[in-house]
This record gives C-alpha cells, structure tokens and sequence, in this order.
C-alpha cells in the first residue's frame, strides 16, 4: 500500500504544519527567521510547500521509495503557482505509484549533465534552461518567462510534464545552431542568426538577442575556462524600439480594438478584452487560472510567483469583467478538470499570439476606416494608466491598479503601500470600464463619482 510520510516533525531545523492550502495563503505565509517551515498541502496529499528562513518558498513531493520504505523528497523547479504545483505533484506521486523514483531520476539527470563532456549549443542551452533559475538580483524566475527564453532558444516543455524536460521545438536559435559547439559561435553567426529572425519579425530578433546575451554572460561566469567571452558583446538590438513605449492608443482606437476582440471571440479576443479592462500585463492574463479567482468576493489575486515584481497583485473584480468572466467556456484538459482561462485545448496556454495579433491589427484597420500606427497589446497597459489620469485618479491609485511600486509609491512607502488601495482600485476599475464602455457603445462614458467626494 502506498503512503506519503509525514515531514521532519521532530526536527529542530524545520516546523511543520498542515492545511488545506489556498493561493492567498500561499502568498501571504510569512518565514521564521529560525527554521524552514513545511506545510503539508491537504488538498494534495504528498505535496508540500517550503519556506525558508529567507523566505524563499518551493515546492516539495514527499514520498516513501519503494522497495526501501525510505523518505524521499522531490523539489518542483521553480515556483509554480499553486494549481501547477498540484498538478506536477500528481504526476511525480502517479511515476512513484509505477515504480519509478522522481527524486533518483533527477539527480542522475544533474549528475549526466554535470559530467557531459559534450560542449555543443544544444547541452548548454538545455544546462541554462535547468540552471538558471533566478535572476542576478535573486528573484525566482517565473515559469512563463522561462517558457519564453525556452520558446526563443529553440526548446518548449516536455508535454507530459513529467520530468521537467525541455524539448526541442525545431524553431528558435537551435534551429541554426544545432550541433555546433558552443566556442565557435562568433560574432559574426550571432549577427547572421539576428538577421534571418528580423526577416520574419524585428522585435522577435531583438528578444533573440536579449536571451543570448544573458545565456552566454550566464555561461562565461559558470565556466570561462570554457567560454571567455561572450560572442554577443558589442551586438546592438536591429531594430529600435523607443517609439513604441510611448504609444498611448486614441478613444476611437480603443473602442476599435476592443470591437475587434469582440469580434475574434474566445479565446484570444476575450484576453485582449480582459488587457483593456484591467491594465495587466499580458502573461498575467494569458495564464490566469481559475483557481487565482473567487467569484464569490469578487477577487482575483495573481501570485507573486507570475507578476514581474514578485509580489501577489489583487484586482477587483467589476461587473463588466465579471461579465467576461461568467461567458467563459470552462474548457477540460486531460486529467478532466479545468484550469486555464484562456486556452484551445486546456492542456496548455495560448500560443500563436503573432498570427492572432496581426488578425486583430486587420479587425482594427477595417473598423477605423485606415491602418492605424503601430501598436502592441502593452499598449493597452499605458492607455489603461493614462486613462485612469484623465478620468482624474491619483498617480498612486493607478500605479496601485497596474501594482507598480517604484513611481510615486516608492521607498518604504511602497514597502507598506503595496497590497493597499483595494478600495480604491475597485472605484478605479469600475469607472475606467463604464468609460471603455462608453466610447463602444458610442455615448458619453459615465461621470465619475468618488466614493471619496472626488469631483
């Protein structure tokens, strides 16, 4: 019979406890400066969530090994939210039920990769990919952006998700650099490779190299006995972007796109909807699960562990997304259960969002009469800032409705600041929908009254 060990509760270096976790009480458990602290996950049997006395927090399976009866413990990489980290749990606990040993299987993974002699693209791309999970400043990397560094390289997620493995893709650098090895990779290959990319998309080339350099810096400090410099150095972006980032779109071109999105339906027009209406940024809502919401009290809280700043950010949730929300088909995935808002199948996020965007670039132009300046779905985000300006909303309430902490809100202000303003930020949201509203519907947006007394 197969059974999950209880943690270390007599030892003097970690505290354990156990309950029935939530991704609000994952977000707001606090360390102990003393020892790590393990909480027993109930609504996953096995699984565990991790705090250091740092406060870094991972995720553990537990389990006993078969044959020996010995404890063992699996670590997830990263820090999943807390519907992922259930998921991968099942999986690990669904290998250890065949037999098989996550924890053994890992390691003999580190141990071949630690004693590779193969020096080529592919095995360092693949060290990054494993290595390389936190920033230089020492925040976890969330899952998306490693999806994405992955997705540039050349490389997606193994599909079953059962070992953490990265996959070659066909696509991305790999696909030019396939079998070389790493040291004769020059500058002039890296300016070739940037040059074939900008010829199917410009910004594409500049985040290709945005990862190359940070791979290969990665790289000439893990090992500059084998690589000393990086080939990247001196390698400017092809195509200049400052224009871009200061693109506010118009009440006629808003009204546009939110027509177009209307237009394209589910699942992408609903998230380019849902971008307007709440200023996020686009992965926040690309990859929103259903567990981050309570309908109930009106609350979307998205982890730390999926927002750019590492802190939890809470959106109110208005009438008008909750009427987004409730048409949303609930789509099963291949353990039965629904987990992604937005997805084709419900085994995996969005993709293709390049072909869909120039579908609703199309939808735009023919709704404006002309093909309008460039724009991108951030865009959004700084129409949504400035447009909370406009409507007359403080600096800090709208900083606090994109949870930005380094502008007006900043310092130790921020510090305290930071999960505030939930007041504030409903009044915000709920006004910014009945102007969005507004101007598709072709009357003028609703008056803004403060709960406050704000003319």
């Amino acid at each position: 019979m197969f059974c999950y060990p209880q943690s270390e509760r007599g030892s003097q270096n970690a505290m354990s406890q156990a309950t029935k976790l939530t991704a609000v009480k994952v977000e707001n458990v606090k360390p102990d400066k003393t020892k790590r602290i393990e909480i027993h996950d109930l609504g996953k049997p096995g699984l565990y969530l991790v705090v250091q006395p740092s406060g870094r927090k991972s995720w553990a399976v537990r389990y006993r090994q078969r044959g020996t009866g010995k404890n063992r413990k699996y670590t997830l990489q990263g820090f999943p939210s807390l519907a992922t980290a259930r998921q991968l749990a099942q999986k690990a606990l669904d290998r250890i039920a065949e037999g098989h040993d996550p924890a053994a299987d890992k390691q003999a993974e580190r141990q071949k990769a630690a004693t590779s002699q193969s020096n080529d693209v592919d095995t360092a791309f693949r060290l990054f990919l494993d290595k390389r999970l936190r920033t230089r400043s020492g925040r976890p990397i969330r899952e998306s952006t490693r999806v994405e560094i992955a997705r540039l390289l050349g490389y997606r997620r193994d599909p079953t998700g059962l070992l953490d493995d990265w996959l070659p893709s066909g696509n991305g650098v790999l696909r030019h650099w396939k079998g070389r090895p790493l040291q004769s990779i020059k500058p002039v290959d890296v300016r070739a490779l940037l040059e074939a990319v900008s010829a199917r998309g410009p910004i594409v080339a500049n985040r290709t190299l945005t990862v190359l350099k940070t791979f290969f810096t990665w790289h000439v400090r893990r090992d500059p006995d084998l690589l000393t410099r990086s080939p990247c150095d001196g390698i400017d972006a092809p195509t200049p972007e400052s224009g871009g980032r200061e693109r506010v779109l118009s009440d006629a071109e808003l009204a546009a796109v939110w027509r177009a999105a209307a237009a394209m339906g589910y699942p992408y027009g609903r998230m380019v909807q849902m971008l307007v209406l709440t200023g996020c940024r686009r992965d926040e809502v690309r990859d929103a699960l259903w567990a981050e919401f309570d309908m109930s009290e009106q609350r979307w809280l998205i982890p730390g562990g999926r927002t750019k700043n590492g802190h939890g950010h809470l959106v109110p949730i208005t009438d008008t997304m909750a009427e987004i929300l409730d048409a949303l088909p609930r789509i099963q995935g291949r353990d039965g259960k629904t987990h992604l808002l937005f997805s084709f199948s419900g085994n995996g996020v969005m993709g293709g969002l390049s072909n869909l965007k120039r579908r609703l670039d199309a939808l735009v132009a023919e709704a404006l009469g002309e093909q309008p300046p460039r724009w991108t779905l951030h865009d959004l985000r700084r129409t949504f800032v400035t447009g909370l300006q406009r409507l007359r909303f403080p600096l800090e309430v709208a900083e606090a409705c994109v949870n930005h902490t380094s502008g007006t809100v900043g310092g130790v202000t921020g510090v305290y600041a930071r999960h505030g303003y939930e007041d504030e930020k409903r009044e915000a949201l709920t006004a910014w929908g009945r102007h969005v509203m507004g101007l598709v519907e072709g009357r003028p947006p609703a008056k803004v009254v403060s709960l406050r007394g704000r003319k």
